[in-house]
């Protein structure tokens, strides 16, 4: 009977392991990616080829990389319409289509800027304004927000995905979603470099994230199952 019970164990933790293999959202950047996210840059006027951005592992060439990429993903898309659920949403789709919303837009900045050696991670918001966190993020219709954060010299910085807005203040000071959540962001003075306020209501009052969560009703990635889109390695920088 113990034998039995160990190979049922070992079976189901084996599905286990398959299933969340086949829903991980992958981040690796394709040949297809690299091609598709030096088109965004140049159609929005900036050098996409190696070292455009100079030494990278300098602080105020990472800021300014950072910045480019997300006004030419805003450029590249500025119908405010998300692709639909089941088809992909990568660099090459919200350039061709010419819309998505920050869920789309998000990807596709996260995908040139690790094509450009950054580490990126993806982060989803929800209010908590009327539920608690485990409420929030179990109900649908919500409101939510998706963003960036990239690691820098300094730390993680949030990039947003709707507006020309990241989290450097005018002390060069980095802010992560979670320095956000424990300060007033309308009271900060931003960046001259900030060209655009913040854009998204959550950040006035109380919400929570996940990290490394890209829908909850699956649709964004495949296999396009009612299984929510995740990328497992960056889940886990949620409890470390």
């Amino acid at each position: 009977m113990g034998k039995i019970r160990t190979i049922a164990i070992l079976g189901m933790t084996s599905l286990l392991v398959a299933g969340a293999a086949i829903h991980n959202v992958g981040t690796a950047v394709t040949e297809e990616d690299v091609y598709y996210g030096s088109q965004i840059l140049e159609r929005a006027g900036y050098d996409p080829g190696p070292g455009a951005f100079g030494d990278l592992s300098r602080f105020e060439n990472q800021i300014a990389a950072i910045l480019a990429v997300q006004d030419a993903v805003l450029k590249a898309t500025p119908l405010g319409i998300g692709l639909p659920h089941g088809r992909p949403r990568e660099p090459k789709d919200v350039l061709i289509e010419g819309q998505g919303l920050c869920f789309d837009r998000s990807r596709a900045i996260e995908k040139i800027l690790t094509g450009l050696g950054f580490e990126t991670r993806h982060l989803a918001i929800y209010t908590t304004r009327d539920y608690g966190r485990l409420r929030a993020l179990l109900t649908p219709g919500i409101s939510s927000h998706a963003l960036t954060e990239v690691k820098t010299g300094k730390g993680w910085i949030a990039v947003d995905s709707n507006a020309r807005w990241i989290g450097l203040d005018a002390a060069a000071r980095v802010y992560s979603v979670e320095d956000i959540q424990g300060s007033d962001p309308f009271a900060i003075t931003w960046a001259p470099e900030v060209r655009e306020p913040i854009s998204w209501p959550l950040f006035n009052e109380p919400f929570t994230y996940v990290i490394g969560l890209f829908s909850r009703h699956g649709g964004f990635f495949p296999p396009y199952t009612p299984v929510p889109d995740v990328n497992y390695p960056q889940l886990l920088q949620n409890i470390y």
